[in-house]
């Protein structure tokens, strides 16, 4: 039922990456919205209130990272997903996130690459 269903928010500079989580999240998620920078992240997170938003680490005018810590500030319920092509992000993740989307190699059967999910610190 679409009014039980967990808001998403995307936050990523790249329109084909943005694209292709929508349509990964729109059969169990409703997506919100989808923005293409830190700032207008941590603007739209106040405004839509997601439950979970999906950000990419490397954003223009704030990166991601620092966007996430704004947004756990002022919304600490948020959940955040980030994107990054990092082997390591929880270098540089800080504690603020919840999972991260290692992408991988493109497997020699797909065009896309294998995501990789890892708990992170909440």
């Amino acid at each position: 039922m679409p009014g039980n269903r967990q808001r998403a928010l995307i936050a990523d500079d790249h329109h084909l990456v943005a694209e292709m989580c929508s349509k990964l999240l729109e059969t169990e998620f409703t997506v919100v919205g989808s923005v293409r920078n830190g700032r207008a992240m941590v603007r739209a997170a106040a405004e839509l209130k997601p439950d979970v938003i999906i950000v990419d680490v490397a954003m223009p005018v704030l990166n991601g990272l620092d966007a996430g810590g704004q947004v756990k500030g002022k919304c600490p319920l948020i959940k955040l997903v980030y994107l990054t092509m990092n082997p390591d992000p929880g270098r540089q993740s800080g504690q603020h996130c919840a999972f991260y989307l290692i992408s991988h190699e493109h497997s020699p059967r797909s065009s896309w690459p294998t995501i990789g999910l890892r708990t992170g610190r909440r």
